[in-house]
């Protein structure tokens, strides 16, 4: 059983997805098994990219609890999180960031306990003082450098989402930092550890 991921192939953009996936081998980050195209019925070519395939997204697994209204056991949290900083470790160590770290993007099998990185659509690789788009990963797990508009960051921002995410399990699949807009995300963040200094 595989997992295929079907992208669109607009010529005016490279794809960094594909170019990242070929670069990446860690057991903690989804695996790409090979690659095809396929054509649309308005002559539009497709890039099929087939990974190895974990049941559900952390996501998923939080939201089961949260209806059950019960938490997960200390186990589960611990042993996800020791594989997500083990994948971003390695990721971080060739140059990659991810970018849009999330439980959506954190496969997952509850039999094994394995945890897999996935979704690379985002991840970028970043040299100091490379400039970047600040409005990027999703909102609940944006770091405050993102939404103050910072272009120069690091891969200091999955550590953030990280942290985020661990909190999430913590407390059965509810976002530590909820906001509506990035103002009102930036207003949660400051709530919780105060204001940024200069």
């Amino acid at each position: 059983i595989v997992a295929i991921k079907k992208v669109l192939i607009d010529p005016r953009y490279k794809n960094r997805e594909y170019d990242i996936l070929k670069k990446i081998n860690n057991i903690n980050c989804v695996k790409m098994l090979t690659a095809f195209k396929s054509h649309g019925k308005k002559k539009e070519i497709f890039l099929n990219i087939v990974m190895e395939f974990l049941p559900m997204s952390l996501h998923q697994f939080n939201i089961k609890y949260r209806k059950e209204r019960k938490f997960p056991a200390l186990i589960f949290v611990r042993l996800f999180a020791f594989q997500m900083f083990s994948g971003l470790h390695y990721l971080h160590s060739i140059g990659i960031t991810h970018r849009d770290l999330k439980p959506h993007n954190l496969l997952i099998d509850p039999e094994t306990g394995e945890l897999k990185i996935c979704d690379f659509g985002s991840a970028k690789e970043i040299k100091p003082g490379d400039v970047s788009v600040s409005y990027i990963a999703s909102r609940f797990y944006r770091a405050p450098e993102l939404m103050l508009n910072c272009t120069t960051y690091n891969n200091s921002i999955d550590i953030w989402a990280a942290g985020c995410i661990i909190a999430e399990m913590l407390m059965a699949g509810t976002p530590l930092f909820p906001g509506n807009t990035s103002i009102g995300e930036l207003h949660e963040i400051i709530k919780i550890i105060g204001s940024p200094n200069e």
